[in-house]
């Protein structure tokens, strides 16, 4: 849950930035500067004077023996104000911002309304959260920032160590169209850019990810049916919004296709629950045949923690295919999240044993019900 926002001081005030700030500070979230320059806490306190924002919470500064980018000066502004660093928003227009986050363990954002000359460097807007417009940041903060635990709508503990969530597991019908059908809706139209339920998802999934604590090492997404091409509805309708997944952490490759399909297969959702669960076995085979880890890559993900990413999951095979192959290469831990879950059980492969366990996951009712809370909020600003 964010409890504190805190800012470069200067560009990230622009273009009606401070007046968000105001707003966040005036429902008492926690507002303070952390500047790469050798400059006073008076110079700040000035500044927020100009625009009505009263007094800094903190002031962090960067001086000779101590530069901003390596999470030194976040640290020392969360135990001042006394939050843990993973309740801090850090909003700058800087790739040295980003990478104070990073080292810091806050959640990164990219102030692009800003529209200063460190904005111009591709790896500032690479990185980080997107904040295209100031107020965005205030729904944001109003949504995904005040989430609490549970952040999953369904979660299963494997007996390896490794675990399985699902971000949903009561689905709306516009949810439940996404998914099986590919449709999106539109949440908010907007006179700028409209608001889209994949893009809410993605929030929520991002959101999820960082205050749960899954620190990944690589992020992939589990592909498709089709002979060496990637899950369709994730990379066409989630594709952008996947980037904001993955800009969160300072992964070794922003994109990486660990898991590769050789030739095409039926596809899994045409065959019946059932028949999944009565020929487990069977369906493993098909899946870890079809699949492989390019060689390059090995090497990589030896000893790492990879997060698999998938659309929906009904028996959880797929998953089980993933992480067969990924702990056969080296991977030291594997992480997967859908976004929908089908059903309660999980079926979990023991390589060891050669034997297959149907584990009973748990439903996070409260998660869902946050999810439309946050469709409706989104819904009720037009």
């Amino acid at each position: 849950m964010i409890k504190a926002i805190l800012c470069d001081g200067e560009g990230t005030l622009y273009n009606g930035g401070a007046e968000a700030l105001k707003d966040l500070k005036e429902e008492e979230f926690l507002i303070g500067v952390i500047s790469g320059k050798h400059k006073t806490t008076q110079f700040f306190q000035q500044r927020f004077k100009k625009y009505n924002l009263g007094l800094p919470d903190v002031v962090a500064s960067a001086n000779p023996n101590v530069k901003k980018g390596r999470g030194i000066l976040l640290r020392q502004a969360a135990e001042h104000l006394r939050v843990s660093p993973n309740e801090i928003l850090l909003l700058g227009d800087s790739k040295y911002d980003i990478f104070e986050a990073w080292n810091g363990g806050a959640l990164p954002a990219v102030a692009l309304y800003a529209k200063t000359k460190t904005l111009r460097d591709e790896e500032t807007q690479k990185y980080g959260f997107p904040v295209e417009r100031p107020q965005a940041l205030v729904h944001y903060i109003h949504t995904f920032g005040r989430m609490k635990a549970p952040y999953f709508g369904w979660s299963c503990e494997l007996p390896n160590g490794d675990q399985i969530y699902a971000l949903l597991y009561q689905h709306s019908p516009e949810v439940r169209a996404l998914l099986k059908k590919g449709k999106d809706a539109v949440v908010l139209k907007g006179s700028h850019r409209d608001i889209t339920l994949s893009q809410l998802l993605f929030h929520n999934l991002a959101a999820a990810i960082f205050h749960s604590g899954i620190r990944p090492q690589y992020v992939t997404v589990y592909p498709s049916h089709e002979e060496g091409k990637l899950n369709p509805m994730l990379s066409q309708l989630f594709a952008p919004s996947m980037r904001r997944v993955i800009r969160l952490f300072p992964l070794p490759s922003e994109e990486v296709a660990l898991l590769q399909r050789k030739y095409t297969i039926h596809k899994s959702h045409k065959l019946s629950g059932s028949e999944r669960r009565q020929k487990p076995h069977q369906h493993l085979q098909t899946q870890l045949q079809s699949l492989s880890i390019p060689s390059n890559l090995e090497a990589r993900i030896r000893s790492k923690t990879i997060l698999v990413l998938d659309d929906f999951t009904t028996t959880g095979i797929s998953f089980e295919a993933a992480r067969h192959l990924l702990h056969k290469a080296g991977a030291d831990k594997v992480i997967g999240i859908a976004i929908g879950k089908f059903r309660e059980s999980h079926i979990f492969f023991d390589a060891e044993k050669n034997r297959f366990l149907e584990l009973t996951g748990k439903r996070h009712a409260e998660a869902d019900e946050r999810f439309q809370r946050i469709m409706d909020y989104y819904s009720s600003l037009a």
